[in-house]
């Protein structure tokens, strides 16, 4: 089952078209990576993948890595850092067993008759 997250990371300096290729390309050829994508105007770096094969710290490690700057502002750091959080959970959760009280009433009635 694939899990596909469409993501947008604000960089710092990302004016340099062959730098931005450079990246875009490296990106694309990550498995798990399903489209990358320099937006020059918004100073961004739009993106696509599968979080089952690849998440988002592996992600920026490839970026960092090809010297380009993530955006150090508070907000975005909080932003990046809360969906590294919930890409965690969501992996978690996707591979756990469904809780069987919930989905199954019956089971809940007849422990309760038990009881009494």
């Amino acid at each position: 089952m694939a899990i596909i997250k469409y993501r947008s990371i604000d960089l710092e300096n990302i004016k340099d078209i062959p730098k931005g290729e450079q990246i875009v390309k490296v990106l694309k050829e990550q498995s798990g990576m399903i489209d990358a994508n320099i937006n020059y105007e918004k100073g961004s770096i739009e993106f696509a993948y599968d979080l089952e094969l690849i998440n988002l710290t592996k992600i920026e490690e490839i970026i960092k890595q090809t010297g380009i700057v993530l955006s150090g502002s508070l907000w975005r750091r909080l932003k990046r850092n809360w969906t590294h959080f919930t890409e965690e959970n969501e992996l978690e959760n996707a591979h756990a067993p469904g809780a069987p009280c919930c989905s199954h009433p019956d089971d809940i009635l007849a422990k309760a008759k038990q009881k009494t």
